[in-house]
């Protein structure tokens, strides 16, 4: 199997966008692996769409997660994030 370093756009807990040098077709299925609080997540995910988003030739993809390693890790991180972005001013008691 290719190995790609790439970069995640944005992760929902059921999908996640993800940027390619390369286009890659609706329907491919591809394992990742995840740098989040902990370590990494393993996951396989679906790509329902690719398009350029640069000069450069960068794509974002996006894609549908279909098997996680840890999904509650997943979703922590998920969690954290939406906190800090929507309610950046609200303390933590």
């Amino acid at each position: 199997p290719q190995r790609y370093l790439s970069t995640t756009v944005n992760i929902s807990r059921r999908g996640l966008c993800f940027t390619s040098t390369f286009p890659i077709e609706a329907g491919t299925n591809v394992d990742m692996q995840l740098r989040l609080f902990n370590g990494r997540i393993l996951l396989r995910a679906e790509v329902l769409w690719s398009r350029p988003c640069d000069d450069a030739g960068t794509h974002h993809n996006g894609a549908r997660i279909l098997d996680a390693t840890d999904q509650k890790e997943i979703d922590k991180y998920i969690d954290f994030y939406h906190k800090k972005l929507f309610f950046p001013h609200k303390r933590e008691d």
